[in-house]
């Protein structure tokens, strides 16, 4: 049926270039023949009836040829919006069909897995109840019953809204289930550039550095001139004065 509609809209779609091709011409045609009525009528010669008979006539038939194209154009285009609208109506019914499908099996594979879930739950359950004496044993089988009951309640209310919504996809009340995200990869870490090696020219009579450091930066040739020396007066002694409140 698509493949059907499809061809069908082909088809229309070629007539409808071939039918402005002709539409083209017919007015170009018509141009021309109210171009030569005209001339006619504003001449200097005399114009006898047949000629301006002959030049109507010309006129009218450009005109109604025109005219006739321009219906039919409207008419293929009517046919070809409603071909299109068969078309999407019979890809969203597809789409939809494929959809309810889908969540039929899923909906059969979570009522298949169901049952054997809860009896080996229950088993699980009565296993780890036998050490009742074991504090961590006693409450992961309380644990594991009470899911196991709130499962079991959950999706005997849920199954009945389950199981109808396939039809309600089908028939169009229930929007088309957007499809499952793919998981995110995590993202990779920042890859670590090694810094450079620093190439340090040291100054004369300047300080000496031992492994890599910043270059040194352009210095003023008169503090270079004046030949600074750093005094080291760590081991002299100093008396500082300060006052206290006197405590009443």
């Amino acid at each position: 049926m698509t493949q059907k509609i499809e061809d069908t809209i082909a088809a229309l779609t070629k007539r409808g270039a071939q039918l402005d091709a002709q539409r083209s011409a017919a007015r170009m045609a018509l141009d021309k023949a109210t171009k030569a009525r005209q001339d006619a009528l504003i001449g200097v010669d005399d114009l006898d009836d047949q000629k301006l008979i002959k030049l109507q006539r010309a006129v009218s038939d450009a005109a109604s040829l025109l005219e006739g194209i321009d219906d039919a154009i409207g008419i293929l285009m009517k046919e070809k919006a409603e071909a299109e609208a068969r078309l999407a109506a019979e890809q969203d019914r597809i789409a939809r069909a494929a959809a309810a499908e889908e969540v039929t099996t899923k909906v059969s594979a979570i009522e298949k897995a169901l049952k054997p879930w809860i009896e080996q739950s229950r088993i699980l359950a009565d296993a780890l109840g036998e050490l009742h004496w074991n504090f961590e044993c006693g409450q992961l089988a309380a644990y594991v019953q009470n899911c196991a009951a709130q499962v079991e309640t959950a999706l005997n209310f849920h199954s009945p809204e389950l199981n109808a919504m396939p039809l309600a996809i089908r028939d169009g009340s229930m929007a088309i289930p957007a499809p499952k995200p793919a998981p995110v990869a995590p993202a990779a870490p920042p890859a670590v550039t090694p810094e450079p090696l620093f190439d340090y020219q040291p100054v004369k009579h300047g300080p000496t550095f031992k492994g890599g450091v910043p270059r040194s930066p352009k210095l003023d040739p008169a503090l270079v001139a004046a030949d600074f020396r750093v005094i080291d007066r760590s081991s002299e002694e100093r008396e500082i004065t300060i006052a206290v409140p006197r405590m009443l």
